[in-house]
């Protein structure tokens, strides 16, 4: 789905236009959807919960729910501690590998719009290759500096903990004159000279780049937003599952290649089929399972 190509099929004000949605975080990530959503004529602002609550990057608070129950949540957190809000907004993000095309790194992000009356909660995510993430050893006597010119700092923040304690000593490190006060603090520690290590500070407000991948998470959310129910007019109208493999030309068995979409709409139930017309052709014997076992 080309990016804008639904915006571009509003040709009446959205059914939401006017409403304010309320976007639980502390890490600036508002400003990732507000632009796209204002074209709709949804104003979103920044509702201030403790989302750390929920987890965080560094261990010190676990992350043990699933990324669909620590979404809910935080929604449910942001209703009860704003009554008049209608819509709620959260967002989480996770890194690893990448599941298919193992040992990549990648960057997991999902977002999830409530509505007060549940009439449809409307759930997006988005799978990026994009990743500023790394760990350094740093052995006494190293040259942090040295060490870490190759990552993107300062634009992007830096996480310092010492070996034998998990947590880090600090996050946020942004500027030369904080890591070289940091690495005193650590030298007046008992047992220093210590091994440290380095990271990426993964907080979105402190990682550009998992912001970037947040903001195209949003405009895959603004897309579903403006997306209307041919049935009842709904938001949130959105390909649900893939159909059938197109057929090889040359023994009609299914490939890999899907055929279209069934997309669905959470308020009234309504399904239905959608060919994707970019689809015809791509099926050949090379890829078919029968022909080219």
């Amino acid at each position: 789905m080309k990016k804008g190509s639904l915006l571009g099929k509003v040709n009446k004000p959205h059914p939401w236009a006017g409403e304010t949605v309320y976007f639980g975080t502390k890490h600036g990530k508002a400003r990732a959807v507000q632009g796209g959503l204002r074209a709709l004529g949804i104003r979103c602002i920044t509702a201030r919960i403790d989302t750390d609550a929920f987890g965080t990057f560094s261990g010190s608070v676990p992350r043990t729910a699933s990324i669909r129950d620590t979404l809910q949540a935080k929604v449910q957190h942001v209703f009860l501690k704003y009554p008049q809000a209608r819509f709620a907004l959260a967002s989480e993000g996770s890194f690893g590998t990448h599941p298919i095309f193992g040992g990549i790194p990648t960057n997991h992000e999902a977002m999830l719009w409530g509505q007060r009356d549940e009439s449809g909660d409307l759930f997006v995510d988005h799978l990026s290759t994009r990743v500023h993430h790394f760990e350094l050893e740093i052995e006494p006597g190293q040259d942090i500096f040295d060490e870490i010119s190759k990552t993107r700092f300062p634009s992007h923040a830096l996480t310092i903990r010492v070996d034998g304690d998990p947590l880090p000593i600090r996050s946020g490190i942004r500027s030369r004159h904080h890591l070289e006060e940091t690495m005193r603090r650590i030298d007046r520690m008992a047992g220093s000279p210590r091994k440290v290590f380095v990271s990426a500070d993964l907080r979105a407000h402190y990682n550009p780049t998992r912001m970037e991948v947040i903001r195209e998470l949003g405009v895959k959310l603004v897309e579903r937003i403006a997306s209307l129910c041919p049935i009842c007019e709904n938001p949130g109208f959105w390909p649900e599952k893939a159909g059938s493999g197109e057929p090889c030309p040359d023994c009609g068995t299914a490939t890999q290649i899907p055929s279209g979409h069934h997309w669905g709409c959470g308020a009234c139930g309504h399904e239905e089929f959608r060919r994707d017309p970019l689809a015809t052709g791509k099926a050949t014997p090379g890829i078919c399972s029968n022909c080219n076992p």
